[in-house]
């Protein structure tokens, strides 16, 4: 009897031991799991950041007129790495962290490369850059910076609507460059600009897009 009793004490031994190794190697597994779930949510992250750094930094520029910063003193190899790797976001962000740096006509010729990559994907932000690059631009381009323009209002851009109504109001795309007069469709443009929406998150953009806003309706008499 005191032996039966022994052989199931040591098969509930057995059974026990057993049943916690299991648990460890599941918790394990689990463990392992999770972290190669954790790495691309920790990237987005990184990114996530990266990005919020610079919005709030450009929206400075626009607010405050602060024209203080120089872009190549940041580490920009994670944006441009994705930038090379075809991401229009990061393309048309490498674009903006340039261009917003100074505004010169020096600016705006390297941003220009980063934004036709970007809009060749029709990214919005990227086809109204380059047409208000253009815009300043002492060359024959009339017909490129509508088309970009025009591509870019087409996706309810609201600054792009804006810039090309004031083209057509006016009859002028730049200094010198004139387009045919067309006052209707220019009002048409500042009544899209005025009851669009933001196609952005960035806070910079939405200044920009806000500032149209209000001079669309400056134009129509509102």
């Amino acid at each position: 009897m005191k032996s039966k009793i022994k052989s199931v004490i040591v098969f509930l031994m057995l059974v026990a031991m057993l049943c916690t190794l299991c648990a460890c190697g599941s918790g394990e597994q689990g463990q392992n799991e999770g972290d190669t779930a954790g790495e691309p949510e920790t990237e987005a992250t990184a990114e996530m950041q990266i990005a919020e750094e610079w919005d709030a930094r450009i929206l400075d520029v626009l607010e405050d007129g602060n024209k203080g910063y120089n872009p190549y003193d940041y580490d920009l190899s994670e944006i441009q790495a994705r930038a090379e790797k075809g991401d229009a976001d990061a393309q048309s962000l490498m674009g903006d962290i340039i261009f917003f740096s100074e505004g010169s006509r020096e600016a705006g010729s390297a941003a220009w490369k980063w934004y036709e990559m970007a809009a060749e994907q029709e990214d919005a932000w990227a086809q109204y850059m380059i047409g208000r690059i253009s815009r300043n631009t002492p060359a024959d381009n009339e017909e490129e910076v509508l088309d970009y323009l025009q591509q870019a209002a087409d996706q309810g851009l609201i600054c792009a609507c804006y810039e090309l109504g004031e083209i057509y109001y006016d009859g002028l795309v730049s200094t010198g460059k004139l387009v045919v007069q067309d006052q209707e469709k220019a009002k048409e443009l500042f009544e899209r600009a005025i009851n669009g929406e933001h196609l952005y998150s960035q806070e910079y953009r939405k200044w920009i897009d806000r500032t149209s806003q209000t001079f669309a309706q400056i134009y129509l008499g509102y």
